[in-house]
């Protein structure tokens, strides 16, 4: 692969990696997240940050939000379902049929598909109430922030006390979900001016705050595979440092993810 971005480092222009691009209520739904977990922040989730993390009170009140089923609770009662559903944080979910959750839907159409071929239900509204949280009973939700305005943009939740077999992180569903498609394609810088000397490159965004308690420019990939937006952006980026290191996990999978620059 053919990188080019090294040769073009006078013509970067910031506003075309990190430019906002969600908008409309999926984006009301997240920010309305933020805002109720915002009145549920505490002294100690304080402490389990700091402590677990390394991270600040300062850090934690600009980009940590703790979710809950409090949260939840006003959240559902501020949007209807499908508003909910198409932010991403939410599926319809079949009540019907005999399991213990599900199966789940992402959009409304596949919804009553299954109602109608499934069940012999033809009225899908009366249905539409039918809604599964993918977000966790308690977890904390890690903030995307417009280095313009300051707002959130994104966001991803971070599972408090995660089951070892299920994943540690919730993301909106799916890529037709606005969320998906948005701000910095799953790319979480940590820094108000972009170049220097060096660049650090996390998997997972606490890694990439930590290391912003202690000074450093670090930018987290929410994942471990990207895609060539995201690359195209990741290289953009880097570009503007004489050096760029990796701090990835054990896994390998998120070294192999990234080509060398």
């Amino acid at each position: 692969m053919n990188h080019h971005y090294r040769r073009e480092k006078d013509s970067f222009q910031p506003e075309q990696v990190f430019r906002p691009e969600q908008e409309g209520k999926p984006l009301e739904v997240t920010r309305k997240l933020g805002s109720l977990g915002k009145e549920q922040l505490q002294e100690e989730h304080f402490e389990d940050l700091k402590a677990r993390r390394g991270l600040s009170e300062k850090t934690v009140k600009q980009y940590i939000r703790p979710v809950n089923n409090q949260v939840l609770e006003e959240l559902e009662g501020s949007f209807d379902s499908d508003t909910l559903v198409k932010s991403g944080w939410y599926k319809y979910e079949c009540q019907i049929c005999e399991q213990d959750t599900g199966p789940t839907f992402n959009r409304l159409e596949e919804f009553e598909t299954h109602l109608e071929e499934q069940h012999g239900r033809t009225d899908v509204g009366k249905y539409q109430g039918w809604i599964y949280p993918l977000i966790p009973e308690q977890g904390y939700l890690i903030k995307y922030l417009d280095p313009d305005s300051g707002k959130t943009v994104y966001g991803n939740i971070r599972d408090r006390d995660p089951e070892p077999e299920l994943s540690k992180y919730c993301q909106p569903h799916q890529s037709h979900v606005e969320a998906r498609k948005s701000y910095r394609q799953g790319i979480f810088p940590v820094f108000d001016e972009v170049g220097g000397d060096t660049l650090i490159i996390t998997e997972g965004e606490f890694k990439s705050l930590a290391l912003k308690e202690q000074g450093w420019d670090s930018l987290a990939i929410a994942g471990v595979s990207l895609s060539q937006d995201n690359l195209d952006r990741l290289f953009q980026i880097s570009s503007q440092y004489e050096k760029v290191v990796y701090v990835v996990d054990d896994d390998m999978g998120g070294l192999l993810s990234i080509p060398s620059m």
